[in-house]
């Protein structure tokens, strides 16, 4: 599968610690120390910037920052962040005072900033030996330390890219935990496998771990580390679940793609809220196996909405389209890529049905990976629908929208368009109800994602035992 969620990259941590503790292989100290500080890093990406959470949860929020905050000295800071002296005295392992003395004596850089110094995190880095771990490395530890980075990784991709990290703080608490759990069982597993010199540092993040864990309350599934996607570039499609993502990706590219034309097509306008009723549908048929096109699902989307009630509004929003045009056609990589997209979704709702319809049995499909790929296309629809919603105003203000004469209210100066079924510029009065469809699908269709993640967290497969007593939660 190339497309994977920071719940499964969590799964895929705790399932390869259990793999550590029954491993007899030696743990060397660059081991040791690129797992330490991934976790680290794990800790810090998941509190975000600045390490303010929402404050949904004053209580787990602030066991949260607790936490992180008696992390043991980190072996090297992050990149890019502006500490107080006190925040890099408990990174150097020295005093406050010790630390506003080397900036004052000229050997540490600062800048003035509310009355105090800020010291730029890189100024502290002396251990620039510490790099991620390598992929290809088969070692037990090093195999930990990989999922955990690439856990990190995609909750700072989603966040680059969505512009909001994880906002629930209970989540994140609970997540955290996770983590620290199996960092206390990464910690334990090393002293036994390392040189007794070098057991001091392992030894202080188990104490650690294990402490921080008994202050952060457990949480049985994660819906916002479901939502939090990281994709690959897709093999060659084999199987129909591969059909289905490098369709829904090749659509995707290339309704962004044409989105950014400067006067685009309204034929691909109207055809993005096609699409995503039959995004819909075969969500439908997947979480049902009911005929093809039945909306009626006993699923709802947040905020009591129905997914027939979604599609509706999808429809609408496509005939509010239909009377206006830019005169300009659709792309050939769009028309393309829609083509293979209702394909892929049509072949995949048929293979919803009884097994007694032509094609592979129902049992050959993956719903769990087409489900995650459906949600990830209905967020992209979200995404186009914004767009659409801007750019409705902008070609409405720069008078590149048209309408046939009869189309709209009549009027003395359109007498003779309307008797020749003439197109004429579009009013800002005669797109009302454009501009209004338009919004009101984008506001239904994001209740969808939301509601298909925390479906795809309560039905998932609960992880496997726990790992020397410390309870594993069910993703």
């Amino acid at each position: 599968m190339s497309t994977t969620t920071a719940a499964m990259l969590l799964a895929i941590v705790d399932r390869r610690a259990r793999e550590l503790s029954s491993s007899p292989d030696p743990i060397s100290l660059v081991q040791w120390e690129t797992f330490d500080h991934t976790v680290y890093r794990c800790l810090h990406t998941l509190l975000g910037p600045g390490r303010r959470l929402t404050g949904h949860d004053a209580a787990a929020a602030a066991a949260a920052i607790r936490a992180f905050a008696e992390y043991p000295a980190p072996l090297k800071p992050m990149t890019g962040e502006l500490l107080t002296p006190a925040e890099a005295a408990r990174l150097l392992g020295v005093t406050p005072y010790a630390v506003r003395w080397r900036i004052e004596s000229g050997h540490l850089p600062a800048r003035r900033m509310d009355r105090d110094y800020r010291i730029v995190s890189d100024d502290l880095d002396n251990r620039p030996d510490l790099v991620p771990a390598d992929p290809n490395d088969t070692h037990p530890l090093a195999r930990v330390t990989v999922a955990l980075g690439a856990m990190s990784d995609a909750v700072v991709g989603h966040r680059a890219s969505r512009g909001i990290g994880l906002t629930d703080d209970t989540e994140i608490a609970a997540a955290m935990r996770q983590v620290l759990a199996l960092t206390a069982v990464a910690a334990r597993h090393t002293l036994g496998r390392c040189p007794i010199a070098e057991a001091d540092r392992p030894l202080a993040v188990a104490q650690y771990a294990t402490r921080a864990v008994d202050t952060l309350e457990a949480r049985t599934h994660y819906p916002q580390l479901w939502a939090i996607t990281s994709s690959t570039s897709p093999a060659p499609p084999v199987s129909a679940n591969d059909r289905l993502e490098a369709a829904l990706r090749q659509w995707n590219a290339a309704s962004l793609a044409h989105l950014k034309y400067p006067v685009p097509s309204t034929d691909v306008l109207r055809n993005i809220a096609n699409e995503g009723v039959h995004i819909l549908a075969t969500t439908e048929a997947l979480i049902t196996g009911g005929a093809v096109g039945d909306l009626s699902t006993p699923f709802t989307a947040s905020g009591g909405h129905s997914l027939r009630e979604v599609a509706s509004s999808l429809r609408a929003a496509d005939l509010a389209w239909a009377p206006f045009t830019t005169a300009m056609p659709p792309s050939h990589d769009y028309v393309t890529a829609s083509r293979a997209a209702f394909s892929a979704l049509t072949e995949f709702r048929s293979l919803t049905r009884t097994p007694d319809s032509e094609g592979p049995p129902v049992g050959e499909i993956d719903r769990a990976r087409a489900l995650l790929d459906l949600a990830v296309a209905m967020r992209d629809v979200i995404s186009h629908l914004n767009t659409m919603d801007v750019l409705s105003r902008r070609l409405l203000d720069s008078q590149l929208l048209f309408v046939r004469a009869r189309n709209v209210a009549p009027r003395v100066d359109l007498l003779e368009a309307r008797s020749r079924g003439q197109l004429v510029v579009a009013r800002p009065q005669d797109a009302d109800g454009l501009t209004r469809a338009t919004r009101a699908a984008s506001e239904l269709v994001r209740t969808v994602p939301d509601g298909l993640f925390t479906l795809l967290a309560e039905h998932s497969k609960s992880m496997a035992e726990p790992v020397v007593g410390e309870p594993v939660h069910q993703l």
